[in-house]
């Protein structure tokens, strides 16, 4: 591992440990979680994205959640490719735009689904 992903990797777990909290507490205004559920979503991350590699996935579906403080939420959907909406993209899983998401935004959260995680915890 390199300075720069090193780099990334820390500053990756930094925002998501930030944000966790942040996510259960607004997350749920949503999806109408109590304060005792467990958040269903993480952010997107190298692990998630090579765990779907090695598990086939062709396409990623971008389809945009909500809003809450000036930070747009994404769900990303692995092997969907059929478009409910505007508001939906389909992107090649090796696509450089997948890698973007891996980056850090202060906009932006990339978030997957727990439903979507069950295979890589076999």
């Amino acid at each position: 591992m390199n300075l720069s992903e090193a780099f990334l990797n820390a500053e990756n777990r930094h925002i998501m440990k930030n944000n966790l909290h942040f996510y259960s507490t607004n997350l749920f205004k949503f999806s109408n979680m109590s304060d005792q559920e467990k958040n269903p979503y993480q952010l997107f991350t190298k692990t998630i994205l090579l765990n779907w590699k090695s598990q086939h996935v062709t396409y990623i579906k971008v389809e945009e959640l909500t809003s809450i403080n000036n930070i747009t939420m994404y769900e990303l959907i692995p092997d969907s490719e059929l478009l409910d909406g505007d508001q939906e993209t389909l992107y090649p899983i090796e696509s450089e735009d997948i890698l973007d998401m891996l980056l850090p935004n202060p906009k932006i959260r990339f978030l997957v689904h727990n439903v979507y995680l069950a295979d890589d915890e076999e």
